[in-house]
């Protein structure tokens, strides 16, 4: 028993617990460093996916930008109409493209989609596949439960862009862009107690009875006056969701739609609507007329499109036959302040997207490395009058939508 150090034993004690309480404490430094590696890791990835995301979202109004100066450049010019694609025939794929037409010649000056801008001839006969994936060469911008006609779907167009890493340009992003004239559409902001235009017992406003059966015209509650797009008709009693989707691309809110022959005027309503419903709506404002749908049957059998409202009324009278003349000419006549033949107000959709450059092609479809975000957003732009004199289109309304939303 006296060989026994029983302070050595206790430095040895001392050592042990010292050496257990640093490595767990320089387990718990690796773990605090792992934690700040692993946030870092989450933070950077992050601040990644937001840029994407604004470069998509940037893309997007970089193709909106486009639409608005393809209208500048082509529609807002007074010696041009407007007309939707289905003016060449049934067969026609893509109903709801609309061309912009010299007066002179009726040639199509431009469709109001993407790729003229950048010398890409587009045609609404040609059929663009359903995007199989975000990957995909195409892009829907109007989906809704339309018939294959009205839907739009377009193909994408390059955004190129010097790459460093490449040492080359490459593409860095794709676009798409869609513009719908809204004037050959029927209004649902036009009020029935209007104040009669200049020689004229009353307003020709639409009857939107023809429309929705039982819409109130004569509505004060304001609930119609607020209307900024079309799916805000749902706030409106008995206009159910089903029954406004069927009607979306014949119907506006907008009261302010085109350029008429007495200049600007509420609820100028364009004579090359190919649209039943539409034209009934408009010429049961004209008291009487007979028989409306032999007159809408006269109107869309004969050749379109209608250079001006000379040419529409010289046509519907010789598609009347006996009496047609006086006929067209008192449809002229009861209308003549909202008829127009181009549109002043258009409804655009505009589609961007982040490509990754380093990777050439997707492996496929769904390939989230190729196709790093997306964007589409929907505006409605009107042609304004500014102080100079010089009319340009001016952006009213904007939001940006999910792409489960169009």
């Amino acid at each position: 028993m006296k060989g026994i150090n029983n302070s050595r034993c206790v430095r040895f004690e001392h050592r042990g617990f010292a050496l257990v309480v640093t490595i767990v404490l320089l387990g718990l430094i690796t773990l605090v460093l792992l934690g700040l590696a692993s946030i870092g890791r989450v933070e950077i990835q992050s601040q990644i996916n937001g840029a994407e995301a604004r470069q998509a979202r940037t893309n997007a109004e970089f193709a909106l930008n486009l639409a608005i100066g393809q209208l500048q450049r082509y529609a807002a010019r007074d010696d041009v109409l407007t007309v939707r694609a289905d003016h060449l025939g049934s067969s026609v794929a893509n109903h709801n493209w609309t061309a912009v037409l010299s007066k002179l010649s009726a040639d199509p000056l431009v469709w109001l989609v993407n790729g003229p801008e950048s010398g890409t001839a587009r045609s609404p006969l040609n059929v663009a596949s359903a995007p199989t994936g975000r990957s995909g060469p195409t892009v829907q911008l109007l989906s809704r439960a339309l018939t294959a006609s009205e839907k739009v779907t377009l193909e994408k167009s390059d955004i190129k862009n010097y790459v460093p890493a490449l040492g080359d340009v490459a593409v860095v992003g794709r676009y798409a862009y869609w513009a719908a004239d809204e004037s050959q559409k029927v209004s649902l902001g036009v009020r029935a107690d209007l104040p009669a235009p200049a020689g004229l017992i009353k307003y020709p406003a639409p009857d939107l009875n023809w429309v929705f059966p039982g819409f109130d015209l004569n509505s004060t509650s304001g609930e119609r006056s607020r209307l900024i797009v079309t799916d805000q008709a749902l706030l409106i009693s008995g206009i159910g969701a089903t029954k406004l989707t069927s009607m979306w691309p014949q119907v506006t809110a907008n009261s302010r739609i085109g350029v008429s022959s007495s200049g600007d005027v509420v609820g100028a309503f364009n004579v090359n609507s190919p649209f039943d419903i539409v034209w009934e709506a408009v010429l049961a404002a004209v008291d009487p007329v007979p028989d409306i749908l032999a007159v809408i049957a006269a109107i869309k059998t004969t050749i379109r499109p209608f250079l001006d409202l000379k040419d529409f009324e010289t046509k519907l009278g010789l598609k009347l036959g006996a009496g047609g003349a006086d006929e067209a000419k008192r449809i002229r006549t009861a209308l003549g302040p909202i008829l127009t033949v181009r549109g002043e107000t258009y409804y655009i959709r505009a589609y961007g997207e982040t490509i990754n450059p380093l990777v050439k092609s997707p492996d496929s479809d769904s390939d989230s490395d190729y196709v790093k975000a997306t964007a589409i957003c929907e505006a409605m732009v009107q042609l304004t009058v500014q102080p100079s004199g010089a009319s340009v289109f001016n952006i009213v309304y904007f939001r940006w939508l999910n792409l489960d939303a169009i």
